[in-house]
């Protein structure tokens, strides 16, 4: 998932959802989910990933999406699962609280 980026992950239930009525219509629940994260690790550009070869691969793909995650191929000669971040806009800073 996050990697080092995320110290701590908490979901909280906010409330139910109901729409449309009798039977047939669609619920759910609201979840708010809290994210510690590590500042040290916030401006990094890419995360890498399991193998490419390793069964935590096709887990990792299908978590992060054909548009995140993609192969990339290192100088020590790994492939490697990797989702790569745009860098935040100049000017941008993160909050501590």
């Amino acid at each position: 998932g996050l990697g080092d980026r995320c110290i701590r992950a908490v979901p909280r239930l906010v409330g139910t959802k109901e729409q449309g009525s009798g039977s047939g219509g669609d619920r759910g629940v609201a979840v708010l989910i809290g994210l510690q994260l590590e500042a040290s690790n916030l401006e990094r550009t890419l995360d890498r990933g399991p193998s490419a070869e390793s069964e935590d691969a096709q887990r990792f793909r299908a978590f992060w999406g054909p548009e995140k995650s993609e192969l990339r191929r290192f100088k020590d000669g790994s492939v490697l699962e990797c989702v790569v971040w745009a860098k935040p806009p100049a000017g941008r800073q993160a909050e501590s609280k």
